[in-house]
């Protein structure tokens, strides 16, 4: 299977990935020369004996410094290796998945940012090799190994069109996920190292995969660049938030305030559901309650899961006083609820207060663009429309919500 495209659009143009490309190929027409040398090789059986092997030797003289040499350490190996390869196989291969790969990872981080993540990528794939192999390395495949990961984490959800040949040849659209993790990852390098006796360095291709997963994990996690609802990391804080709620709704017990291990919560709880009704009824009608107890019925009744009450509860809670606003995750999700039951002036009103409160939030962007069609589609004010939406714009990564966003401007 060959991945020939992906429906991901660059923002900006590749250069740096580009260059890379560039020096890699320059390198390996100035380095490779392929000639047979004889080497001293140690005795598989008996130790400190040596014999003399002939080998074909792929680079020339001046580049064998540079290869990563774990029984011979030098730092310039690290990076040097990465820059040499075997036979035109080998940097063809090499390049075409840095090329497929790294344009969107490259557009994504910034050209700077792209390098450095490159030759880090290649530095822990060639450590990652040493710790299992005592055998010289050479290649980009753990450096392209670490952007195919990235990739990964930045576009998990991306669609990449495969070419196959089996019985028949055609192509098919796979998820990012499941094409790098089930076949490049796993049958091409976790399976294939246990069946397959050559040369090739997995063990550095798995390490370079682990770098770009977890370094792009980590980038997005201390906001070293703007994450996405897309990413891997918000899937997996979204999977975590939603545990949390069903963990807690599954605990807790409305009648007598506890949760399974018996435990009171932090609002008020029921002896049982004749009060629970009672007390409902008068806390709805009653004009003296208390800020506070709304603010907390509100994110009890968030924790259970029940966001149409809760939203209920916020339009009481912003009659009261209009300036109300709750901690960022809860208003997002009060916000998406109030949009979902169609409470349109309501939905924009806690959209708007979380640009207000959390204009550093890491999506952003999503919250304009919803404040946009909110604005265009339904509250009938096309210049706050145009505004949001062209805040929008300017930050939008996935095609899709960039085709929306364009869509409604051009409607206005």
């Amino acid at each position: 299977m060959l991945p020939i495209g992906t429906n991901i659009k660059l923002t900006t143009r590749p250069t740096a990935n580009y260059v890379l490309i560039a020096i890699n190929i320059v390198i390996f027409l100035l380095s490779y020369s392929p000639h047979l040398e004889v080497v001293r090789v140690p005795h598989p059986e008996y130790e400190n004996l040596y014999y003399n092997q002939t080998v074909k030797q792929p680079l020339r003289e001046w580049a064998q410094p540079f290869r990563f040499d774990p029984e011979n350490f030098r730092p310039a190996g690290l990076i040097g290796y990465q820059f040499l390869h075997a036979n035109f196989m080998h940097i063809l291969g090499n390049m075409y998945f840095l090329y497929f790969f790294g344009n969107a990872v490259n557009s994504r981080l910034g050209h700077k940012k792209y390098v450095i993540f490159y030759l880090i990528g290649g530095v822990i794939a060639g450590l990652g090799h040493a710790l299992f192999s005592n055998s010289p390395v050479i290649g980009a495949s753990g450096a392209v190994a670490a952007v195919t990961g990235a990739f990964l984490a930045l576009f998990p959800k991306a669609l990449v069109q495969v070419v196959y040949w089996f019985i028949f040849i055609g192509s098919i659209e796979i998820p990012a996920i499941w094409f790098i993790g089930l076949k490049l990852i796993f049958l091409d390098n976790i399976l294939a190292s246990q069946y397959y006796a050559t040369n090739v360095a997995y063990d550095a291709h798995l390490a370079g995969y682990a770098a770009g997963i977890l370094g792009i994990l980590a980038m997005l996690h201390f906001k070293v660049i703007s994450g996405s609802h897309f990413d891997l990391y918000s899937m997996i804080d979204r999977k975590r938030r939603r545990l949390e709620y069903k963990k807690a709704a599954d605990e807790y017990n409305p009648f007598t305030g506890n949760t399974a291990d018996g435990k009171g919560t932090a609002f008020k709880g029921f002896k049982n559901a004749k009060d629970a009704e009672f007390e409902d009824k008068n806390s709805e009608n009653d004009n003296d309650s208390s800020i506070d107890q709304l603010r907390l019925k509100i994110s009890a009744e968030m924790t259970m899961g029940n966001r149409s009450r809760a939203g209920e509860l916020y339009e009481k809670l912003i009659k009261r006083d209009s300036a109300q606003i709750m901690p960022l995750r809860c208003q997002l999700d009060l916000a998406n609820q109030l949009m979902s039951d169609s409470k349109w002036e309501t939905a924009a009103d806690a959209y708007l207060k979380l640009t207000l409160h959390h204009p550093t939030y890491e999506h952003i962007e999503q919250i304009h663009l919803m404040l946009g069609i909110l604005y265009s589609r339904y509250l009938d004010k096309p210049q706050q429309a145009k505004e949001y939406l062209r805040k929008s714009l300017e930050k939008l990564h996935d095609e899709k919500q960039i085709e929306l966003c364009k869509a409604e401007l051009e409607k206005l």
